[in-house]
């Protein structure tokens, strides 16, 4: 007859279960991975509001009424795409637009 094993001498110990991220060199690779695009991030960050502060203030908010209506062409016909030279981009266009 074969010897029954008991709970303890069959169930891994505690250390083993637990997932690599909590073992030494799995939390320290995320850390320093975590670290690194963090710094990646921040510094993408900085170039891209340091180029926008460069830029000199363009006043968008006056003539509200006639940005709107000039606007209207572009919004309701496409008319940017629909231009003579790629006459069919601008049909495709509309077709996309009217089955949506």
């Amino acid at each position: 007859m074969a010897k029954r094993l008991s709970a303890r001498e069959t169930s891994l110990p505690e250390e083993d279960l637990s997932p690599p991220s909590h073992r030494f060199p799995g939390n320290v690779l995320f850390y320093l991975l975590s670290l690194l695009a963090l710094a990646t991030f921040s510094y993408a960050t900085y170039v891209r509001v340091k180029g926008v502060r460069r830029g000199k203030a363009d006043p968008r908010t006056d003539r509200l009424g006639r940005r709107f209506v000039s606007s209207m062409p572009l919004v309701l016909a496409q008319a940017r795409v629909a231009r003579p030279r790629y006459w069919y981009s601008g049909l495709l266009h509309h077709v996309v637009r009217a089955r949506s």
